[in-house]
């Protein structure tokens, strides 16, 4: 959902099947650094790269963003595709802004906030909710970056319509705040984070400042006042972000009405790329909400190297632990 797709201009071809493009590359490739020690080629690489430049940036003048996803069934997705209005370097941007202007709805977006708020949710999980695509048949929320959806969850709680718990204080609109402006200055200047900071912000209904009752995904909790840190439902699961993500709370003593809840394995057998295996979620009816208890991922005959990058690669909220196999050379 997150992904803008660039579509070509209808008279363009696709840089493989472009023989002028491929030529273009070639020679820039060649005079930049083949041939880079021959003075008579190295002075044709400012042509040849101009050129290429000149090609590439005006060769796509419209964007898709994800509408409806079916995966079953492929020929059901819809995109929302517009037009760009900028070349090159300029296209990030522009996309960017006609995303908000044109395809961005605040009204569908406080919607949303105030549902999570219901639930006690942290901005974590509202940001990883809407960054994955919907279910079949569904429509897509549009997907900003995080700090633009942020940003957007401020205007909610400015319009009073949430309240954000920002490393155990409350923050929201106040009586004097005369107008919606008034009160975004007042909250961006309390509540605005960045990273991972940003991401266990809890967000809240009305009244959360005050200390009044908020219904958690686990039953229902008196919502801290200021300057407390939120704690988990007793008898209940823990609010997301809480002490036990997923977890639940302990039955009472007489034991009726417990479900017995029975381990499910999936497994995929065969190599597949890393998006191929996200597709298998999908396959499996698995939601992205759902915890998984156990995930292993096994790679084959890489390097060390190899293996280095992929976990530099992990945010460092997440933590794994590790089993390698190896053989040493023997003399």
């Amino acid at each position: 959902n997150m992904a803008r797709f660039l579509l070509l201009a209808a008279e363009e071809k696709g840089i493989y099947d472009d023989p002028e493009l491929r030529f273009l590359a070639r020679c820039a490739y060649l005079t930049g650094d083949a041939w880079s020690s021959d003075p008579k080629y190295r002075a044709l690489k400012g042509d040849f790269d101009r050129d290429l430049r000149d090609r590439l940036k005006a060769r796509y003048d419209r964007f898709a963003v994800l509408k409806i996803w079916d995966f079953p069934n492929p020929t059901n997705c819809r995109f929302e595709v517009e037009r760009i209005g900028a070349q090159g370097g300029d296209i990030p941007a522009k996309v960017e802004e006609k995303l908000m202007r044109d395809l961005f709805d605040p009204a569908e977006f406080q919607t949303l906030v105030v549902s999570y708020a219901t639930n006690s949710e942290i901005v974590g999980k509202l940001l990883d909710d809407i960054s994955e695509a919907p279910a079949p048949g569904k429509t897509a929320m549009i997907y900003l970056d995080e700090t633009h959806t942020y940003e957007e969850i401020l205007k909610v709680a400015a319009r009073g319509k949430a309240e954000l718990n920002v490393n155990g204080t409350w923050v929201a609109r106040q009586p004097e705040h005369t107008d919606d402006n008034a009160a975004l200055r007042h909250i961006r200047g309390k509540a605005w984070r960045s990273g991972q900071e940003m991401r266990n912000v809890q967000l809240g209904l009305p009244g959360s400042a005050s200390g009044s009752t908020v219904t958690s995904s686990g039953g229902t909790a008196t919502t801290p006042g200021r300057g407390t840190t939120p704690q988990p439902v007793p008898g209940g699961d823990t609010p997301t972000g809480g002490l036990f993500p997923g977890g639940g709370g302990q039955p009472s003593g007489g034991g009726t009405g417990v479900t017995t809840l029975t381990p499910q394995t999936q497994s995929v057998l065969d190599e597949r790329t890393g998006i191929n295996l996200c597709g298998a979620f999908e396959q499996w009816g698995l939601d992205a909400s759902t915890t998984l208890a156990r995930t292993k991922i096994e790679f084959h005959n890489l390097s060390v190297q190899q293996i280095k990058q992929i976990l530099q690669r992990l945010p460092s909220a997440f933590k794994a632990t590790m089993e390698v196999t190896y053989t040493e050379d023997q003399e």
